[in-house]
């Protein structure tokens, strides 16, 4: 059964029981208090019973949704409902003030088709995944995607864009079903708190390069991030928290002035403008932290030796070479 609420300036709840499938078209029609008769609401949806453990193929009246259900996806009886939120605006506010349906009102990072779906029981888990395809035009952008609308009734949460160009048609596997719509994703993830700041003197050659993206669309393409060193992508360990990224370049920096900068892009394809920034790595971060003699190598040796040392400061260097007696048998002023 489906609850539909407040047409025109009456409310009620109104049951309809499905004892058969196929497409229908359902008309409110009445008068107000006054006698006026109030202007026709009409929807149109498509209904399937499926026999449980049965495979099932259901598209909606418009034939731009299609749902293919596999065998063994539901355990008992289920009729299953597709009716489109496009046909009527005010339809899908009343609905969106019941909090049955998202809101028609502008979202930041998103841009509507005006094409959406509720598939009922709305929120009904799927024992094996069902394949869902909705028909698309190249007119609505390349950044367009499948979206469902939250279990908590916040946001549009993204699940592909992945797309049969040839047959303009959008594919994505579902584990449940619920409201579903195309939109474009019109907006690059933002890249903020970044570390270290423009003009940072290091105290390391090796820091970690920390920043903060956040997308509201698509979502972040983990994948397409990437860390450059003086303009050129260099190899790193990467790791998020959250919204919060962080970068460790494999190898160090040299001694000077460098730049870096973050890129990457969401999941739509649409790619943030990467802020530069200098950095400088002081001589002193490569200074030893002890003055020490360090083992010779190689040990024993033929004909020569390297003698290693380490200086915290600049100093004079004097080494002496005693034999296994103890006798000096050479000094060097380095």
């Amino acid at each position: 059964s489906h609850d539909f609420i407040k047409l025109a300036p009456k409310v009620g709840n109104y049951t309809i029981s499905l004892d058969a499938s196929g497409t229908a078209t359902l008309t409110l029609s009445g008068t107000d208090f006054a006698g006026n008769k109030v202007v026709d609401t009409s929807i149109s949806f498509t209904a399937q019973t499926i026999v449980a453990g049965a495979p099932a193929y259901i598209q909606s009246a418009d034939e731009r949704l299609s749902l293919n259900i596999a065998k063994g996806t539901f355990d008992s009886n289920t009729t299953v409902t597709v009716i489109s939120l496009a046909d009527d605006p005010e339809m899908i506010q009343e609905l969106a003030d019941a909090k049955l349906a998202p809101s028609m009102s502008f979202i930041e990072e998103l841009k509507s088709t005006g094409v959406k779906y509720q598939i009922s029981p709305n929120d009904s888990s799927l024992s094996s995944r069902a394949n869902l395809a909705i028909k698309y035009e190249e007119s609505m952008g390349k950044n367009v995607g499948i979206y469902r609308w939250s279990d908590d009734g916040q946001k549009w949460e993204y699940i592909t864009s992945a797309r049969d160009a040839k047959n303009g048609i959008m594919n994505a596997a579902i584990e449940k079903l619920g409201i579903f719509g195309l939109y474009a994703d019109i907006k690059a993830p933002q890249i903020t708190h970044i570390y270290p700041s423009n003009d940072s003197i290091l105290s390391t050659d090796s820091p970690q390069f920390v920043c903060q993206i956040t997308d509201r669309g698509s979502g972040v393409d983990y994948s397409s991030l990437s860390l450059l060193v003086d303009g050129q992508a260099v190899e790193t360990n990467k790791k998020h928290d959250g919204d919060q990224f962080t970068f460790i370049s494999k190898r160090g920096l040299t001694e000077g002035k460098h730049t870096y900068s973050i890129v990457g892009s969401d999941l739509s394809g649409n790619s943030f403008i990467p802020i530069e920034f200098g950095i400088y790595v002081p001589v002193s971060v490569f200074m030893p932290k002890a003055t020490e003699l360090l083992q010779n190598y190689p040990n024993p040796f033929n004909p020569e030796t390297w003698i290693p040392y380490n200086l915290s400061e600049s100093a004079r260097v004097i080494l002496r070479i005693y034999n296994v007696s103890g006798k000096l048998v050479r000094t060097l002023n380095l």
